[in-house]
């Protein structure tokens, strides 16, 4: 699998983005207790304090962002990025889930 450069800079994006939904609906979910944290070592930052929860989330996923950006000729990265970007789609699908369940139970 092969992704023009534009296409491959808008799923690198997407991500981003997707990734920062994610940080910020983990923090009110579990703060609400609707939700917990499944990756053990996030739930440990998460644990220790919100603030290096964000911080070590969207460092973290920048980083990857930037890395894959470098390598982008490479046809592996192509994959790593639809393949990541599927599985945020995915976790992004989790948080509408419960924020369906959450807002519209009382129908």
């Amino acid at each position: 699998m092969k992704l023009n450069v534009q296409t491959f800079k808008n799923c690198l994006i997407w991500l981003f983005i997707i990734n920062c939904i994610d940080a910020f609906s983990t923090l009110f979910w579990t703060s609400k207790g609707y939700a917990y944290e499944i990756n053990p070592i996030m739930n440990g930052w998460l644990q220790l304090s919100t603030n290096w929860f964000i911080l070590i989330k969207i460092f973290f996923v920048s980083f990857a962002c930037l890395f894959l950006w470098r390598v982008k000729t490479n046809k592996l990265a192509h994959l790593l990025v639809f393949l990541i970007l599927l599985l945020y789609i995915y976790v992004l699908i989790i948080h509408c889930n419960i924020a369906w369940k959450v807002f519209f139970s009382y129908l």
